[in-house]
């Protein structure tokens, strides 16, 4: 049977801890061992680390200075055994049975990364499906697409030795996406197994509403995988994937920070045309993106006042004042 380790990047999680060890300490497959990398919680995160450290033996508990999900992650890599990885965040929780079906997947298709499927949790125990992402088993280096199934590092099961190498970018926002795609290009097989093993816990109040530069780190995110995936030999000169990157620019440069900076505290304007710049820089012909046609009228009109840089016409459409 082989070894799975699961790596729990903890941060000031208290009220969620409990329920998601649970969930892992009674896995139906038992070969696991359980990484709890507290990442400098400065809440009561560590006592209930130590509780259940001191009474499964699968558990072993980590206290780092905090360095943010990347590092705690890394850091969790570089101390696990397991022939196997899964990521799991600390306020979300796994099926009973999730290492197990993953496993038998993976001996079955003898594949490098397993993706499962995931629900949404809200805390009034609620469980909502979340959008599923059907694809066929195959090897991305012919089947290039399967670099883009998720970017979610929580819904998969990866072969180690695709870590060996290779480690969250510590520091930046949208880490998942900064690296996702690289380890999936790097495996030989992918496998999907169609059922709802993760549950991925929805906290009341998440969208951010104070102002970060950080939420430009989404350009540098797509920049980088890019970058590394078109430096591998298997991919270099793939006019098809260039395009799926452009496609990440619209949907996640153009038309998500859009929407979340009209969320911002302040600043609203300026955030919008630095947006529509960064936009300008890494894909300058992204209003002719093919994406832009197919995402209806209103988003058509939105795209063209953050390309003219009328940010208040932009905001009004949106329902939103001005606060600059």
């Amino acid at each position: 049977m082989k070894k799975v380790s699961i790596i729990v990047p903890i941060y000031n999680v208290e009220k969620y801890l409990r329920k998601c060890l649970d969930s892992l300490v009674n896995q139906t497959y038992q070969n696991i061992e359980i990484l709890c990398i507290n990442d400098g919680s400065k809440d009561n995160s560590q006592l209930i680390i130590d509780e259940y450290e001191n009474k499964y033996p699968n558990i072993h508990g980590y206290i780092k200075e905090n360095g943010g999900l990347s590092d705690a992650r890394n850091y969790g890599i570089d101390k696990a055994s397991g022939e196997y990885l899964m990521f799991v965040d600390s306020d979300d929780y796994l099926r009973n049975d999730a290492l197990e079906l993953l496993m038998k997947k993976a001996d079955k298709e003898n594949s490098d990364i397993v993706v499962c499927d995931l629900d949404y949790a809200y805390e009034d125990g609620t469980i909502k499906k979340a959008y599923q992402y059907e694809f066929e088993s195959g090897s991305p280096k012919e089947n290039n697409d399967l670099i883009f199934i998720t970017n979610s590092a929580c819904d998969k099961l990866f072969k180690k030795d695709l870590f060996d190498d290779y480690r969250f970018p510590k520091g930046m926002w949208y880490e998942d996406l900064a690296s996702i795609p690289t380890v999936l290009s790097k495996a030989n097989k992918i496998s999907k197994l169609n059922e709802e093993l993760y549950m991925y816990f929805q906290r009341q109040g998440s969208i951010v509403h104070k102002r970060d530069d950080r939420i430009f780190d989404i350009y540098k995110a797509i920049n980088k995988v890019k970058e590394e995936i078109l430096s591998f030999k298997e991919y270099q000169g793939k006019q098809n994937i260039i395009d799926k990157f452009n496609d990440y620019y619209i949907i996640h440069g153009a038309d998500l920070t859009t929407l979340r900076i009209s969320n911002f505290d302040s600043k609203r304007n300026e955030y919008l045309k630095r947006n529509a710049e960064l936009l300008e820089k890494y894909y300058p012909s992204w209003y002719s993106n093919h994406l832009i046609k197919e995402m209806g009228f209103k988003k058509h009109i939105l795209f063209f006042l953050l390309k003219k840089r009328y940010t208040k016409l932009l905001l009004r459409l949106l329902g939103k004042k001005d606060n600059d």
